[in-house]
């Protein structure tokens, strides 16, 4: 699994926000925002950069980041002004059960091998009131293809990763004590990054277009039309998976 130092030493070394990244938050913080009200609670477990713990900060509502690493706590803050972070295990999350409305997380649970995701995914249950959110990355695509390949030039810097299929995930948050209601699709383009350089070509060795930043503007933004104009097919092929899932005891009875 990844350690701690494997997320020190990639946010030690992070600079500024990847144009490229924002199709993918845009549609996430959508999905999201829509199952949050204006007096939701919201514990993002394992919050990396701290983007989206800033994003609904500055919408008002209670928002608190959460990581095991110091370093992506510090860019957090430095970074994208968010306040309410704390250090923390997600094995141990120190809140008191039912804290928060939704607890979530996005590129987290792949990192460990089972059954240490399900103990994972039990305590984001306990601490949630309402609903767990979890994205994943999604088995059926092209990026687990670049990571191999990535892998094999020694450029692969996340240490251990899975992928998941919808299946997978969704029997996962079951056995959690969770109803999955919806599972969605993220982020249908292929990988991309802004040329800059002539040497960015090399990319194209690990299935990354290099393009103009007005290319990147533009399919970012068609992006999230399409996702959302799209549902199954971004959901059988987009690069993450994004699953919604209710505290079964809080599922009314049909009679």
């Amino acid at each position: 699994m990844s350690t701690p130092e494997t997320w020190d030493d990639i946010y030690g070394n992070f600079g500024n926000f990847n144009p490229v990244d924002q199709a993918f938050y845009d549609r996430l913080t959508n999905i999201l925002s829509s199952e949050l009200g204006s007096s939701s609670s919201i514990l993002e477990v394992g919050s990396g950069s701290g983007i989206l713990v800033s994003f609904f900060q500055k919408l008002g509502i209670f928002s608190v980041g959460m990581d095991r690493s110091v370093m992506p706590l510090k860019v957090a803050k430095s970074k994208f002004g968010a306040s309410n972070l704390i250090l923390g295990d997600m094995f141990q999350i120190p809140f008191k059960s039912n804290s928060f409305d939704v607890v979530w997380n996005e590129g987290v649970l792949e990192h460990f091998k089972d059954p240490t995701n399900l103990a994972a995914c039990k305590e984001m249950c306990r601490v949630a009131k309402n609903l767990v959110i979890i994205a994943v990355p999604n088995k059926y695509t092209v990026w687990p293809v670049r990571k191999t390949l990535l892998k094999a030039v020694k450029k692969w810097p996340y240490g251990y990763e899975e992928s998941y299929s919808p299946n997978r995930l969704k029997k996962l948050m079951e056995a959690s004590g969770l109803k999955v209601e919806a599972i969605k699709g993220i982020r249908i383009m292929p990988p991309i990054k802004e040329r800059k350089k002539f040497s960015d070509l090399l990319a194209l060795g690990t299935l990354t277009l290099p393009l103009s930043k007005k290319s990147v503007e533009n399919i970012s933004k068609k992006s999230v039309r399409f996702e959302e104009k799209h549902e199954l097919f971004t959901k059988l092929f987009g690069y993450e998976i994004i699953a919604i899932g209710r505290k079964k005891n809080l599922i009314p009875k049909i009679n």
